[in-house]
Parts: structure tokens; sequence; C-alpha cells
């Protein structure tokens, strides 16, 4: 019986450690957001017309705003329409844009919550839109470059002694 009641207290003991260990420790801010699309950083060759946000642990979205370059916002949660809107709850948030955004420069997201770590948060993602690039294709032949067509079907003719080898070339 005695060696009943020890295992008995041990198991206790046992589950008491589990339970304490099953407590997490407060997220530290850096840590909250786990993934973003776009992400951090990033560079966005076509522009966006969504933004997503992944965090850690359930939290209570307040507002989400994107940064333009020059300088505008837009709000994308909640939207310019629906001000009212109730605060949205979770640990996913997907927000499709009124409007693609895709002019060059610089972009900031900044998100607004509260969490059972955090009374309030208010956390940043930049990422770019890079200037469109022009690119072109070798069209020449192996003896040095005769013309150079671009995406749109143009063409400028390069070294007269190798541009005779393209017909608008001459």
């Amino acid at each position: 019986m005695q060696f009943a009641n020890h295992l008995s207290i041990f198991a206790s003991l046992g589950a008491m450690a589990l339970s304490v260990s099953a407590q997490a420790a407060p997220i530290a801010a850096q840590d909250m957001l786990v993934s973003s699309s776009p992400a951090a950083d990033s560079a966005q060759r076509n522009g966006i017309s969504a933004i997503g946000l992944n965090f850690a642990e359930p939290a209570k979205l307040i507002s989400v705003t994107l940064y333009l370059p020059d300088d505008s916002e837009i709000s994308v949660y909640p939207s310019d329409n629906d001000i009212d809107a109730a605060v949205s709850k979770g640990k996913t948030f997907n927000f499709r844009l009124p409007t693609s955004v895709s002019a060059a420069g610089q972009y900031k997201i900044s998100y607004l919550l509260t969490s059972k770590s955090f009374k309030s948060l208010n956390g940043f993602i930049e990422f770019e839109v890079p200037e469109a690039e022009h690119d072109t294709k070798d069209v020449g032949n192996s003896v040095g470059l005769a013309q150079v067509e671009d995406v749109n079907g143009s063409v400028g003719c390069g070294n007269p002694e190798t541009a005779k080898v393209h017909p608008l070339c001459g």
C-alpha cells in the first residue's frame, strides 16, 4: 500500500510539472509575427493585391494600414468603408486590398493588436516594389551583338558589321 501511495505522489508531481511547462512564457515582441505576405524586406516585382498576417498566438487585431511611397495610406482593416467593424480575433488574417498597388517604391504595413502577451503591440513590415526592369534578349549572331530585342518586340541595331543579320537592321 505504501508503494502505491509513493507512486501516486510521483504521478501527481509529474502531472504538475507537465502543467507548468505547458504554460508558455510570454512571447517576445519580435516573435509575435510568424510570417506575412508580403514578407518583410521583400521585393514585390508585380505589386500586391492582398496582405496576410500570421501570429504566434491568438490576437485581437485592431488595425492594419498600408503606407504608400507617396506618403498616402490605405486603411486595410477596418476598411475606410467599414469603420464600425468589430475587432477581428485569431492567429491568421488575410485582407484583399481595395485596389492593387504596383507603383515602384518603399511600402510599410503597420498593424496594431492586443493578445495574451501584449496589452498593445504595434508592428511594422517594410517591403518594396522595384522599378520595372527592361528585359532584353540577345538575338544577334556569334560574331557579336547585332541587335537587341526587348520584351515589347522593339529592335535596336548595334554593331554595323553584324547588324545585317536582322532584317530590320540594314
